[in-house]
């Protein structure tokens, strides 16, 4: 599928043809299921994927924006960029409770997003840039969440200064990485490695740095 088509929720789900340069705008697929599929130069604006899981789906010169990813699974996905060079953007989309599982994220750009309690379980994730939003806030009650990166590789990965804390970095490589002036407070770092890592007016404050290597 190519050209200017607009591709439906229903040829997404049931279509076996990889997808090139596909516009997916207010498109809702609630509890599906995509896999082994391929999307190059596709935008996803402002749709709604809640529940889905994706398994082995690449993603190549995409765009996200606006998307709601509650609750979704990708599993064995890989997001990077072709021969245009362009980074996997995800810009003000919800990624509240997904999952990232065994996934390629070199090089993704995850802007202005919310990801609360959003997990990435043994992920590359060289080069990611976080902007994104934790916690929730009620008023001026805060809705602590975190987000949770367990045995992924995040070397030269930069984090937006933001509030982290209790957020979980656990048997992660961060060589490189730049936690500058973020709020680490209670933020794990149990069994990482990181070796120049920059934490440049970062507070750290009973953040739990046990067999980190540094």
């Amino acid at each position: 599928m190519s050209g200017t088509e607009r591709p439906s929720s229903a040829a997404v789900l049931t279509s076996d043809e990889d997808v090139t340069d596909g516009i997916f705008e207010g498109e809702v697929i609630l509890q599906g299921e995509v896999g082994h599929r391929r999307f190059s130069s596709c935008a996803f604006r402002d749709c709604d994927f809640e529940g889905s899981t994706f398994v082995d789906c690449t993603f190549v010169d995409a765009t996200f924006d606006g998307c709601r990813f509650r609750d979704v699974r990708f599993v064995g996905c890989r997001f990077g960029s072709g021969k245009d060079q362009h980074p996997i953007r995800w810009r003000f989309c919800d990624l509240s409770h997904a999952r990232f599982e065994d996934s390629n994220l070199a090089l993704a750009e995850i802007v202005k997003c919310d990801a609360f309690e959003t997990v990435f379980d043994k992920c590359s994730c060289l080069g990611l840039k976080f902007d994104a939003a934790v916690h929730r806030r009620a008023g001026r009650t805060k809705m602590p969440g975190g987000v949770h990166f367990t045995g992924c590789r995040m070397q030269f990965s930069i984090f937006a200064p933001a509030d982290y804390e209790a957020c979980v970095f656990e048997s992660c490589d961060l060589r490189d990485a730049d936690f500058s002036r973020g709020n680490f407070t209670r933020a794990s770092f149990r069994g990482s490695v990181l070796h120049n890592a920059d934490f440049t007016g970062a507070t750290l404050d009973e953040a739990d740095l046990t067999s980190t290597t540094f």
